[in-house]
C-alpha cells in the first residue's frame, strides 16, 4: 500500500499495475502454481470460485451446449 501512495498520476499506476502483474502472474503460475491449486483445493475453494467467476465474466459457453455459464 505504501507504493500506492507514492504514485502520482494514471501513467505511473498504470506502470506500477503492468509491473507487479508481470511480477506474478508469469508463466511458471499459469503452467504449475495455479493446476496445483486446482488439485489441492476442493470444488468450494477460492481458486474455484475465482475460475467460474472469471467463465461468468468472460461469457464462456457451456460445455456441448448454447447457453452462457451463470
Amino acid at each position: 500500500m505504501n507504493a500506492l501512495e507514492e504514485l502520482s498520476d494514471a501513467e505511473a499506476f498504470r506502470r506500477w499495475l503492468d509491473g507487479e502483474i508481470a511480477a506474478r502472474l508469469t508463466n511458471d503460475y499459469f503452467s504449475v502454481t495455479l493446476p496445483n491449486e486446482f488439485e489441492r483445493n476442493k470444488a468450494s475453494g477460492p481458486v474455484w470460485n475465482g475460475f467460474l467467476a472469471a467463465q461468468v465474466a468472460l461469457g464462456s459457453h457451456i460445455l456441448l451446449g448454447t447457453g452462457t455459464v451463470a
